[in-house]
């Protein structure tokens, strides 16, 4: 595969030689090689430095020109890399400050006005990620060896897969000797009848007590109801921590299922998203630019930047023939680039 790629550049070069030493990098360019670089990592091709060994650059070279078209070698990868390291070093050290979040569905840091004004006073550096976020933070993660999360990011549901048994505290009747709980026994009504309330107020567990002693006549204390007692008791007792155990055993069920519904919808539009994406990608809109004849250079690479929108790249995937050229110069020649 390597060889043929290689083969291939050498032998059909779409773009003019002055537009190879240049390299212009935009979102989706940045993203597909980040995502090579996690691949090459998962492959075990990263050195103890956090770089790359000569095998792994060379492949990546091949693949961004196969998914790109853009002849680019590694030298040129090599600075995009250490833009990028320095990149995840801007965002890690703004992530370790308690008023900032990142919210990983879109890559946006998350934190007041106040808050940002106040960083980028003393950290310049942060001032492009306020407005453009970090989406790529995740592989870059992976490829400079850091933890995807760091506690404080707003996790998506998705990567959810594993809750304690219990999310409650434990019960407050739990522990208080028997003696205790016997005092407040009414025989007004069944036992069936009784139910638990964890959430009253002391003010009417104190009326409940008044009412309930006003009712219980004293009994003749004899062998008899002693043992009617204690057997009463030992039933409530069994009563109410079965109810109590099947109470919080209903809602733990119903807080997983309802999580699991979350997670579910969750995935349906990560899914969605993607496929949608996918289906105008850069790397699509830039194979179609190649194969324009007679494209100007500014026009070209204000194309590059124009890919970054993704109504532009549905717009233009959906020409036909010249109508391409006539589009892209009628919106890049507006904004000609800098």
């Amino acid at each position: 595969m390597t060889n043929r790629v290689t083969r291939s550049r050498q032998q059909v070069t779409q773009q003019p030689p002055e537009l190879q030493m240049r390299a212009r990098w935009t979102t989706g360019l940045t993203k597909i090689f980040a995502d090579l670089m996690v691949d090459q990592v998962h492959k075990g091709n990263k050195l103890s430095n956090n770089s790359f060994n000569k095998k792994a650059w060379n492949i990546m070279c091949d693949e961004f020109y196969e998914k790109t078209g853009l002849n680019w070698d590694k030298e040129q990868l090599k600075n995009r890399f250490s833009i990028m390291r320095k990149q995840h070093a801007i965002v890690k050290s703004l992530l370790n400050q308690s008023e900032f979040h990142l919210d990983e569905s879109t890559g946006n840091i998350i934190a007041s006005n106040e808050a940002w004004n106040r960083y980028i006073k003393g950290h310049p550096d942060a001032e492009p990620i306020r407005g453009s976020g970090c989406p790529i933070y995740k592989q870059l993660g992976v490829i400079f060896s850091e933890p995807l999360t760091n506690g404080k990011h707003v996790q998506s549901v998705e990567h959810e897969e594993e809750l304690p048994s219990s999310v409650f505290s434990k019960d407050p009747l739990d522990g208080i000797p028997e003696k205790e709980l016997t005092t407040s026994i009414s025989f007004k009504e069944p036992l069936t009848t009784i139910q638990e309330e964890e959430s009253s107020s002391e003010s009417e567990d104190g009326d409940d007590v008044a009412d309930e002693q006003e009712i219980i006549q004293p009994l003749p204390v004899t062998h008899f109801t002693t043992t009617v007692m204690h057997n009463t008791t030992s039933a409530m007792d069994s009563t109410a921590a079965a109810n109590r155990k099947r109470g919080r055993k209903g809602i733990d069920d119903a807080i997983a299922g309802a999580i699991l519904h979350m997670a579910a919808a969750s995935r349906l539009r990560t899914a969605a998203i993607r496929k949608v994406s996918e289906r105008f990608s850069v790397a699509d809109c830039i194979k179609e630019l190649n194969a324009i004849q007679g494209l100007e250079e500014g026009v070209y690479f204000a194309a590059l930047d124009l890919f970054d929108n993704r109504n532009a790249r549905e717009i233009f995937l959906s020409l036909k023939g010249d109508k391409r050229m006539i589009w892209l110069r009628g919106k890049c020649t507006s904004h000609p680039i800098s």
